[in-house]
Protein backbone atom coordinates (compact mmCIF):
# COMPACT_ATOMS: atom_id res chain seq x y z
CA UNK A 1 0.00 0.00 0.00
CA UNK A 2 1.31 3.01 -0.91
CA UNK A 3 1.81 6.13 1.67
CA UNK A 4 -1.40 8.29 0.59
CA UNK A 5 -3.60 5.53 0.58
CA UNK A 6 -2.69 4.65 4.02
CA UNK A 7 -2.73 8.10 5.48
CA UNK A 8 -6.62 8.09 3.77
CA UNK A 9 -6.83 4.46 5.37
CA UNK A 10 -5.80 6.27 8.87
CA UNK A 11 -7.97 8.97 8.33
CA UNK A 12 -11.01 6.97 7.87
CA UNK A 13 -10.95 4.84 10.39
CA UNK A 14 -10.20 7.87 13.10
CA UNK A 15 -13.40 9.64 11.59
CA UNK A 16 -15.46 6.09 11.89
CA UNK A 17 -14.24 5.69 15.35
CA UNK A 18 -15.08 9.46 16.31
CA UNK A 19 -17.91 9.18 14.50
CA UNK A 20 -19.29 5.98 16.26
CA UNK A 21 -17.87 7.92 19.92
CA UNK A 22 -19.74 10.36 19.34
CA UNK A 23 -23.17 8.46 18.65
CA UNK A 24 -23.00 6.31 21.50
CA UNK A 25 -21.99 8.72 23.83
CA UNK A 26 -25.37 10.39 22.69
CA UNK A 27 -27.45 7.82 23.16
CA UNK A 28 -25.82 6.42 26.62
CA UNK A 29 -26.76 10.45 27.81
CA UNK A 30 -29.19 11.82 26.14
CA UNK A 31 -31.46 9.51 24.47
CA UNK A 32 -31.95 6.53 27.21
CA UNK A 33 -32.50 8.83 30.07
CA UNK A 34 -34.92 10.52 27.90
CA UNK A 35 -36.47 7.56 26.61
CA UNK A 36 -36.32 5.96 30.36
CA UNK A 37 -37.56 9.05 31.97
CA UNK A 38 -40.67 9.32 29.37
CA UNK A 39 -41.79 5.42 29.75
CA UNK A 40 -41.55 5.40 33.78
CA UNK A 41 -43.39 8.53 33.86
CA UNK A 42 -46.09 6.48 30.98
CA UNK A 43 -46.09 3.72 33.28
CA UNK A 44 -47.30 5.56 36.78
CA UNK A 45 -49.78 7.11 34.90
CA UNK A 46 -53.25 4.88 35.29
CA UNK A 47 -54.36 5.54 31.92
CA UNK A 48 -51.68 3.81 30.80
CA UNK A 49 -53.09 0.53 32.38
CA UNK A 50 -57.20 1.12 32.29
CA UNK A 51 -59.22 1.42 28.43
CA UNK A 52 -61.88 3.00 30.44
CA UNK A 53 -59.76 5.83 31.41
CA UNK A 54 -58.48 6.29 27.67
CA UNK A 55 -61.66 5.70 26.15
CA UNK A 56 -63.67 9.28 26.56
CA UNK A 57 -66.49 8.67 23.87
CA UNK A 58 -68.16 5.73 22.02
CA UNK A 59 -69.86 7.07 18.98
CA UNK A 60 -72.44 5.04 17.69
CA UNK A 61 -72.20 5.59 13.43
CA UNK A 62 -74.85 5.27 10.71
CA UNK A 63 -72.68 2.83 8.04
CA UNK A 64 -72.93 -0.70 8.82
CA UNK A 65 -71.50 -3.41 6.28
CA UNK A 66 -72.26 -7.28 6.26
CA UNK A 67 -69.39 -10.03 5.52
CA UNK A 68 -67.68 -9.38 9.47
CA UNK A 69 -64.85 -6.97 7.19
CA UNK A 70 -63.47 -4.36 9.82
CA UNK A 71 -60.84 -2.16 9.99
CA UNK A 72 -59.31 0.25 12.63
CA UNK A 73 -58.59 3.79 11.50
CA UNK A 74 -55.64 5.53 13.94
CA UNK A 75 -56.31 9.57 13.22
CA UNK A 76 -54.31 12.07 14.65
CA UNK A 77 -56.04 15.57 13.47
CA UNK A 78 -56.98 18.73 15.00
CA UNK A 79 -59.04 20.54 12.90
CA UNK A 80 -60.79 19.83 9.86
CA UNK A 81 -60.51 16.54 8.57
CA UNK A 82 -57.55 15.73 6.04
CA UNK A 83 -59.21 15.19 2.62
CA UNK A 84 -57.30 12.24 2.31
CA UNK A 85 -58.52 10.48 5.13
CA UNK A 86 -61.64 10.91 4.26
CA UNK A 87 -60.99 9.64 0.93
CA UNK A 88 -59.16 6.98 2.26
CA UNK A 89 -62.65 6.71 4.64
CA UNK A 90 -64.92 6.62 1.35
CA UNK A 91 -62.99 3.96 -0.38
CA UNK A 92 -63.16 1.08 2.54
CA UNK A 93 -67.09 2.06 2.59
CA UNK A 94 -67.05 1.11 -1.50
CA UNK A 95 -65.21 -2.19 -0.58
CA UNK A 96 -67.80 -2.94 2.19
CA UNK A 97 -65.38 -2.42 5.12
CA UNK A 98 -66.75 -1.75 9.00
CA UNK A 99 -64.72 1.31 10.14
CA UNK A 100 -63.90 2.09 13.71
CA UNK A 101 -62.58 5.49 13.24
CA UNK A 102 -60.36 6.03 16.53
CA UNK A 103 -59.37 9.73 17.12
CA UNK A 104 -56.25 10.55 19.35
CA UNK A 105 -58.03 14.16 19.72
CA UNK A 106 -60.85 15.71 20.54
CA UNK A 107 -63.46 16.23 17.83
CA UNK A 108 -65.47 18.68 16.68
CA UNK A 109 -69.10 17.93 16.64
CA UNK A 110 -68.95 18.88 13.19
CA UNK A 111 -66.43 16.57 12.54
CA UNK A 112 -67.93 13.85 14.38
CA UNK A 113 -70.67 14.26 12.74
CA UNK A 114 -69.08 13.69 9.37
CA UNK A 115 -67.14 10.51 10.59
CA UNK A 116 -70.40 9.22 11.99
CA UNK A 117 -72.28 9.38 8.67
CA UNK A 118 -69.14 7.31 7.28
CA UNK A 119 -68.35 4.68 9.73
CA UNK A 120 -69.38 2.21 12.17
CA UNK A 121 -67.79 3.55 15.49
CA UNK A 122 -66.48 6.80 16.32
CA UNK A 123 -63.99 6.60 19.04
CA UNK A 124 -62.31 9.67 21.09
CA UNK A 125 -59.66 9.35 23.12
CA UNK A 126 -56.89 10.39 24.88
CA UNK A 127 -53.34 10.04 22.69
CA UNK A 128 -51.71 7.44 25.04
CA UNK A 129 -49.75 4.86 23.05
CA UNK A 130 -49.59 6.82 19.30
CA UNK A 131 -51.10 4.65 16.50
CA UNK A 132 -50.65 1.02 18.38
CA UNK A 133 -52.45 2.62 21.35
CA UNK A 134 -55.59 3.37 19.03
CA UNK A 135 -55.46 0.43 17.48
CA UNK A 136 -55.63 -1.24 20.83
CA UNK A 137 -58.51 0.37 21.81
CA UNK A 138 -60.19 0.47 18.77
CA UNK A 139 -59.90 -3.46 18.82
CA UNK A 140 -60.98 -3.76 22.36
CA UNK A 141 -64.08 -1.93 20.79
CA UNK A 142 -64.75 -3.87 18.19
CA UNK A 143 -64.59 -7.25 20.51
CA UNK A 144 -67.08 -5.83 22.81
CA UNK A 145 -69.70 -5.59 19.77
CA UNK A 146 -69.46 -9.15 20.02
CA UNK A 147 -69.92 -9.35 15.92
CA UNK A 148 -68.29 -12.00 13.85
CA UNK A 149 -64.59 -10.94 12.56
CA UNK A 150 -63.80 -12.65 9.69
CA UNK A 151 -61.06 -9.86 8.83
CA UNK A 152 -59.63 -7.20 10.56
CA UNK A 153 -57.53 -3.69 8.69
CA UNK A 154 -55.26 -1.46 10.81
CA UNK A 155 -54.49 1.30 9.16
CA UNK A 156 -53.73 5.34 10.61
CA UNK A 157 -53.46 8.53 8.95
CA UNK A 158 -49.61 9.28 8.79
CA UNK A 159 -50.03 8.95 5.18
CA UNK A 160 -50.83 10.72 2.57
CA UNK A 161 -53.47 8.71 0.88
CA UNK A 162 -53.99 9.27 -3.05
CA UNK A 163 -57.51 8.83 -4.84
CA UNK A 164 -56.00 7.03 -7.76
CA UNK A 165 -55.31 3.34 -7.05
CA UNK A 166 -56.96 3.26 -3.38
CA UNK A 167 -59.77 1.27 -4.28
CA UNK A 168 -57.66 -0.87 -6.22
CA UNK A 169 -54.75 -1.05 -3.40
CA UNK A 170 -56.93 -1.84 -0.21
CA UNK A 171 -59.05 -4.80 -2.24
CA UNK A 172 -55.32 -6.60 -2.16
CA UNK A 173 -55.96 -6.00 1.65
CA UNK A 174 -59.39 -7.98 2.15
CA UNK A 175 -58.41 -11.46 -0.34
CA UNK A 176 -57.24 -15.01 1.58
CA UNK A 177 -54.13 -13.69 3.13
CA UNK A 178 -53.87 -14.31 6.70
CA UNK A 179 -51.06 -11.63 7.13
CA UNK A 180 -50.99 -8.47 4.69
CA UNK A 181 -48.59 -5.48 4.79
CA UNK A 182 -48.10 -2.85 2.43
CA UNK A 183 -44.28 -2.80 2.81
CA UNK A 184 -41.56 -3.68 5.39
CA UNK A 185 -38.35 -2.83 6.80
CA UNK A 186 -35.01 -4.43 7.11
CA UNK A 187 -32.46 -1.63 8.18
CA UNK A 188 -31.75 -2.09 12.12
CA UNK A 189 -35.18 -4.33 13.52
CA UNK A 190 -37.01 -6.08 10.75
CA UNK A 191 -40.72 -5.35 11.15
CA UNK A 192 -43.82 -5.08 8.92
CA UNK A 193 -44.45 -1.13 8.61
CA UNK A 194 -47.93 -0.48 10.70
CA UNK A 195 -50.09 2.14 8.61
CA UNK A 196 -51.37 -0.31 6.92
CA UNK A 197 -51.79 -4.08 8.06
CA UNK A 198 -54.77 -6.81 7.15
CA UNK A 199 -54.76 -9.93 9.24
CA UNK A 200 -57.20 -13.00 8.38
CA UNK A 201 -59.91 -14.70 10.51
CA UNK A 202 -56.93 -17.63 11.78
CA UNK A 203 -55.16 -14.34 12.83
CA UNK A 204 -57.91 -13.14 14.94
CA UNK A 205 -58.61 -16.83 16.49
CA UNK A 206 -55.06 -17.41 17.74
CA UNK A 207 -54.81 -16.97 21.56
CA UNK A 208 -51.18 -15.13 21.08
CA UNK A 209 -52.45 -12.29 18.45
CA UNK A 210 -55.26 -11.93 21.12
CA UNK A 211 -52.49 -11.90 24.09
CA UNK A 212 -50.24 -9.54 22.36
CA UNK A 213 -52.69 -6.90 22.15
CA UNK A 214 -54.06 -7.74 25.83
CA UNK A 215 -50.58 -7.36 27.44
CA UNK A 216 -49.45 -4.38 25.25
CA UNK A 217 -48.65 -1.21 26.87
CA UNK A 218 -49.42 1.82 25.22
CA UNK A 219 -46.33 3.46 25.95
CA UNK A 220 -46.36 6.83 24.03
CA UNK A 221 -42.34 7.41 22.88
CA UNK A 222 -41.74 6.68 19.26
CA UNK A 223 -39.04 4.72 19.75
CA UNK A 224 -41.29 2.44 21.65
CA UNK A 225 -43.94 2.28 19.22
CA UNK A 226 -41.29 1.01 16.74
CA UNK A 227 -39.66 -2.00 19.25
CA UNK A 228 -42.47 -3.25 21.12
CA UNK A 229 -45.44 -2.21 18.34
CA UNK A 230 -43.76 -2.93 14.97
CA UNK A 231 -41.25 -4.88 15.56
CA UNK A 232 -42.99 -6.78 18.31
CA UNK A 233 -46.02 -7.50 16.74
CA UNK A 234 -44.26 -9.01 13.36
CA UNK A 235 -42.01 -11.13 15.65
CA UNK A 236 -45.23 -12.66 17.17
CA UNK A 237 -47.04 -12.87 13.74
CA UNK A 238 -43.41 -14.89 12.61
CA UNK A 239 -43.17 -17.05 15.35
CA UNK A 240 -47.06 -18.00 15.13
CA UNK A 241 -45.88 -18.92 11.30
CA UNK A 242 -47.39 -16.28 9.92
CA UNK A 243 -45.57 -15.33 7.00
CA UNK A 244 -46.90 -11.87 5.68
CA UNK A 245 -48.26 -10.85 1.81
CA UNK A 246 -46.46 -7.55 0.88
CA UNK A 247 -48.86 -5.78 -1.52
CA UNK A 248 -45.72 -3.17 -2.18
CA UNK A 249 -43.20 -6.34 -2.43
CA UNK A 250 -39.41 -6.03 -4.08
CA UNK A 251 -40.26 -8.48 -6.26
CA UNK A 252 -43.33 -6.28 -7.88
CA UNK A 253 -41.18 -3.18 -8.19
CA UNK A 254 -38.34 -5.53 -9.86
CA UNK A 255 -40.85 -6.41 -12.32
CA UNK A 256 -42.04 -2.77 -12.83
CA UNK A 257 -38.78 -1.19 -13.36
CA UNK A 258 -37.29 -3.98 -15.41
CA UNK A 259 -40.61 -3.27 -17.66
CA UNK A 260 -39.66 -0.03 -18.17
CA UNK A 261 -37.99 0.89 -21.21
CA UNK A 262 -37.30 4.69 -20.18
CA UNK A 263 -36.06 4.65 -16.32
CA UNK A 264 -34.07 8.24 -16.47
CA UNK A 265 -36.51 9.68 -13.81
CA UNK A 266 -35.45 6.49 -11.80
CA UNK A 267 -32.98 8.55 -9.85
CA UNK A 268 -35.23 11.76 -9.52
CA UNK A 269 -37.73 10.15 -7.48
CA UNK A 270 -35.52 8.80 -4.97
CA UNK A 271 -34.54 10.50 -1.40
CA UNK A 272 -31.71 12.99 -0.93
CA UNK A 273 -29.22 10.27 0.53
CA UNK A 274 -29.48 8.21 -1.92
CA UNK A 275 -30.43 9.91 -5.47
CA UNK A 276 -26.84 10.96 -6.24
CA UNK A 277 -25.30 7.39 -6.92
CA UNK A 278 -28.39 6.34 -9.03
CA UNK A 279 -27.48 8.95 -11.34
CA UNK A 280 -23.59 7.98 -11.15
CA UNK A 281 -24.90 4.65 -12.84
CA UNK A 282 -25.31 3.46 -15.86
CA UNK A 283 -28.07 1.25 -14.84
CA UNK A 284 -30.02 2.22 -11.65
CA UNK A 285 -32.42 -0.09 -11.56
CA UNK A 286 -30.27 -2.62 -9.66
CA UNK A 287 -29.18 0.01 -7.08
CA UNK A 288 -32.38 1.15 -6.70
CA UNK A 289 -33.67 -3.02 -5.96
CA UNK A 290 -30.72 -2.85 -3.29
CA UNK A 291 -31.36 -0.31 -1.54
CA UNK A 292 -35.25 -0.75 -1.30
CA UNK A 293 -34.53 -4.14 -0.27
CA UNK A 294 -32.56 -3.22 2.76
CA UNK A 295 -33.69 0.26 4.31
CA UNK A 296 -36.99 1.66 4.78
CA UNK A 297 -39.38 1.25 1.87
CA UNK A 298 -41.72 3.00 2.43
CA UNK A 299 -39.48 6.17 2.41
CA UNK A 300 -36.92 4.76 -0.49
CA UNK A 301 -39.50 3.90 -2.82
CA UNK A 302 -42.72 5.63 -1.86
CA UNK A 303 -42.77 7.85 -5.21
CA UNK A 304 -41.81 5.11 -6.90
CA UNK A 305 -44.38 2.69 -6.28
CA UNK A 306 -46.67 5.88 -6.98
CA UNK A 307 -44.92 6.14 -10.37
CA UNK A 308 -45.51 2.58 -11.39
CA UNK A 309 -49.45 2.29 -9.21
CA UNK A 310 -48.30 -0.17 -6.74
CA UNK A 311 -49.49 1.96 -3.94
CA UNK A 312 -51.42 5.76 -4.01
CA UNK A 313 -49.30 6.75 -0.29
CA UNK A 314 -47.39 7.82 0.71
CA UNK A 315 -45.72 9.49 4.37
CA UNK A 316 -46.39 12.48 5.66
CA UNK A 317 -42.99 13.33 7.90
CA UNK A 318 -41.05 12.75 4.60
CA UNK A 319 -39.64 16.19 4.74
CA UNK A 320 -39.60 16.82 8.32
CA UNK A 321 -37.46 13.92 8.55
CA UNK A 322 -35.16 14.91 6.20
CA UNK A 323 -36.29 11.97 3.63
CA UNK A 324 -36.63 14.59 1.16
CA UNK A 325 -36.17 18.42 0.68
CA UNK A 326 -38.29 20.58 -0.77
CA UNK A 327 -36.72 21.41 -3.65
CA UNK A 328 -36.64 17.72 -4.47
CA UNK A 329 -40.23 17.61 -4.32
CA UNK A 330 -40.45 20.56 -6.72
CA UNK A 331 -39.11 17.95 -9.01
CA UNK A 332 -40.96 14.95 -8.42
CA UNK A 333 -44.09 16.69 -8.61
CA UNK A 334 -43.52 17.31 -12.23
CA UNK A 335 -42.77 13.69 -12.92
CA UNK A 336 -45.77 12.31 -10.93
CA UNK A 337 -48.31 15.33 -11.81
CA UNK A 338 -49.22 16.15 -7.91
CA UNK A 339 -47.98 19.42 -6.22
CA UNK A 340 -46.77 17.52 -3.73
CA UNK A 341 -45.00 20.91 -1.61
CA UNK A 342 -48.99 21.88 -1.30
CA UNK A 343 -49.82 18.46 -0.30
CA UNK A 344 -47.22 18.14 2.46
CA UNK A 345 -47.96 21.67 3.76
CA UNK A 346 -51.48 21.23 4.17
CA UNK A 347 -50.78 17.33 5.80
CA UNK A 348 -47.13 18.02 7.45
CA UNK A 349 -47.03 16.74 11.20
CA UNK A 350 -43.83 17.03 12.24
CA UNK A 351 -42.22 20.85 11.65
CA UNK A 352 -38.31 21.06 12.15
CA UNK A 353 -38.97 24.53 13.84
CA UNK A 354 -40.75 22.56 17.09
CA UNK A 355 -37.11 21.15 17.34
CA UNK A 356 -35.25 24.16 18.62
CA UNK A 357 -32.93 23.33 20.95
CA UNK A 358 -29.61 20.92 20.82
CA UNK A 359 -30.94 17.98 22.53
CA UNK A 360 -34.71 18.19 21.03
CA UNK A 361 -32.90 17.98 17.59
CA UNK A 362 -31.02 14.78 18.79
CA UNK A 363 -33.59 13.29 20.23
CA UNK A 364 -35.22 13.89 17.07
CA UNK A 365 -32.72 12.31 14.62
CA UNK A 366 -32.35 9.41 17.43
CA UNK A 367 -36.22 8.37 16.28
CA UNK A 368 -37.43 9.24 20.15
CA UNK A 369 -39.68 12.24 18.91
Amino acid sequence: MNQPAFVGTIAYVARRALWLAWYNLQLIFIVYPAEGFWRVTALLNPRTWSYRRRVRAKLEGSVSHHGGTYAVFAMFREGELSPYTLSAIDSLNRLKVNIILVSNTVLTEAVQEKLRSRCRYVVIRDNIGRDFGAYKDGFSVLRETKEEIQRLVLLNDSVVYLLDGLDEMFRQFLGDNDYAGLTEVHDRHYHVQSFLMSFGASVLRDPRFLNYWRRYIPIGTRRWSIHKGEVGLTRMMLDCGFRPKLVASLERLKVALENDEKTDNIPALLPDRFAPAAYQSTNPVPYVLSVFGEKNQIHVGAFLLTRYAISPLFKRDIVARGVYSPERLKDISGILGLDLPMLLQQQEIHQRRRHTSWISRILFRFGSI
